[in-house]
């Protein structure tokens, strides 16, 4: 048995929380000065450095570079989905007879597809909408979009790597299964009800009683 167990579990966590986190300190900070302001060690924070620019390297994405340093500009992701005009009209009308926001609408069924992974029908590279492919226009300004917090990104991220797609794919298939009917379970989720530990989607059964 390993003494120092709890030690090595509590210090992955701490990891973690500067990594889906947002932090920040004056720029010109020294690592000893920003471990100090953030109350860690300076190995702790190198590894959360570590770690945040990786997955944002993966991801193509940066938010604000300060130096040597990346700072996620917010503690939320912004996820959207370009559509061509049929399905878009399809979709902004379907969501006026559930009589919810679309971007409520789009947030909701993330959650679901994070808590009860099950890959939707397509996930290809195009819209395949009631036994049709349709190209989406370039530049087309058409779009379903909403935020859903770090950790939802994190867990959606996973989900597309393990099936072999983007995530925008994964977005482009919860889409179509909704507007096709395919969808069992829908029930409106505010910002708020997202969690910003991917872990609660990604290995549930560390949070059961």
């Amino acid at each position: 048995m390993n003494p120092h167990a709890d030690q090595l579990k509590f210090r992955a966590w701490l990891v973690k929380q500067l990594t889906v986190s947002r932090w920040s300190a004056p720029i010109a900070s020294s690592a000893d000065e920003l471990a100090h302001h953030l109350g860690v060690q300076v190995s702790v924070l190198r590894e959360a450095q570590a770690q945040r620019d990786a997955e944002l390297k993966r991801r193509g994405k940066g938010g604000l570079a300060r130096g040597k340093r990346r700072y996620v500009a917010h503690d939320y992701s912004t996820v959207e989905v370009r559509m061509p005009k049929t399905i878009h009209t399809d979709w902004i009308e379907l969501c006026k007879v559930v009589r919810v926001e679309p971007a409520t609408v789009l947030r909701s069924l993330l959650h679901y597809l994070l808590v009860e992974p099950k890959r939707p029908t397509v996930t290809s590279g195009r819209w395949l909408y009631r036994g049709k492919v349709i190209h989406t226009p370039r530049g087309t300004n058409r779009l379903a979009r909403t935020r859903i917090t770090r950790g939802a990104q994190v867990a959606l991220d996973h989900h597309a790597d393990l099936w072999s797609v983007s995530p925008t794919a994964v977005i482009r298939g919860v889409v179509t299964d909704f507007l096709e009917g395919h969808t069992k379970r829908f029930r409106v989720v505010a910002f708020g009800e997202l969690w910003g530990d991917p872990d609660r989607y990604l290995h549930p059964e560390r949070f059961t009683i």
